[in-house]
């Protein structure tokens, strides 16, 4: 197993999740429910995290190679990367 790799995606994962950040944002939503509801919440909230991250996980390339199609399509994509149109259609950008 190549341990940098797994560390540095655990290192990323957190900060993109930021769960320090964000229990400050859920305390405050949360204050005055009870602590069963509290508790709850913080499971659903938790849960629906997961599942997010593995449908991306499972799914994220064909997901991102679709939405490409999509842009390319309808010309999109040369607008996100700022360069023109001809760039896009060759490959090139």
């Amino acid at each position: 197993m190549d341990w940098t790799l797994i560390s540095s995606f655990a290192g990323a994962l957190f900060a993109i999740i930021n769960p320090f950040g964000n229990l400050p944002i859920f305390v405050s939503y949360t204050a005055g429910e009870s602590k069963e509801v509290q508790r709850w919440l913080a499971l659903f909230v938790s849960l629906t995290v997961l599942v997010f991250l593995l449908i991306f996980l499972l799914f994220g390339s064909t997901i991102l190679k679709f939405l490409v199609s999509v842009w390319r399509h309808f010309g999109l994509l040369a607008e996100f990367c700022c360069c023109s149109p001809e760039l896009v259609w060759s490959g090139a950008a």
